[in-house]
């Protein structure tokens, strides 16, 4: 009898009290500030998209733990428009973000509304950088000059970079019918600026600035 009470102990506090372990869903939300900006070329604007969507997992743990594990895309991008006296350009440049979060979230409280913190790493690819670059001349720079009017169009282009940063963050979950809402902030330091962009041949490279990003997300489990 002392084996089998020991035994429905453990159980009781190994099994949530809703009984489900394991949950699926999405995450998606928007960046308060960009984790990646283009802040190192001058005359550069962002043209990142402000999105982040991808799958969650969530592992329920005993002592109101639980291990969330995220897969969250975005879309960066820069584009600068440049007219020195007679020469112009334009140039565009996008890439991929990957970003995968491994958090430990631990509920203040069990009830219809249970806030919870969170924290812990996060990997961070950035795929190759990709575009175009226009170049043209308006005119003659001095009296005489021959000028080519044509618009001469070339391939940018910058290399894969991966990351590492640390997450915290604060939200809350509650139920709306069969679905688990939880509405959360997060902020990311990562541990490099990877965001690097070049055009083919000249080696010139810059990057981003921003090593902290803010996020206002939205987690719905299944």
């Amino acid at each position: 009898m002392r084996l089998g009470g020991v035994v429905l102990v453990w159980v009781a506090i190994m099994v949530p009290a809703d009984g489900q372990i394991l949950s699926f869903g999405i995450k998606a939300g928007g960046e308060v500030n960009p984790g990646l900006d283009v802040d190192g070329l001058v005359f550069a604007v962002s043209e990142a998209k402000p999105y982040a969507f991808g799958p969650t997992v969530q592992v329920r743990l005993p002592l109101k733990l639980a291990v969330e594990i995220d897969a969250l895309y975005n879309r960066t991008g820069y584009r600068v428009d440049l007219c020195i006296s007679t020469y112009c350009s334009v140039e565009v440049g996008r890439a991929n973000v990957f970003a995968f979060p491994v958090l430990v979230k631990y509920r203040l409280f069990r009830g219809p509304f249970s806030p919870y913190v969170s924290g812990g790493p996060a990997y961070r690819h950035v795929g190759r950088t990709s575009g175009t670059a226009l170049n043209w001349r308006t005119g003659p720079l001095f009296p005489g000059e021959v000028v080519d009017y044509p618009v001469q169009r070339s391939s940018v282009s910058g290399p894969a970079s991966d990351g590492a940063g640390v997450v915290v963050g604060a939200g809350l979950e509650f139920k709306a019918g069969i679905l688990k809402l939880s509405p959360e902030y997060r902020f990311t330091h990562w541990n490099n600026h990877a965001w690097g962009v070049g055009g083919p041949g000249n080696g010139y490279y810059f990057n981003g600035s921003s090593l902290n990003q803010q996020e206002i997300l939205l987690g719905v489990m299944f």
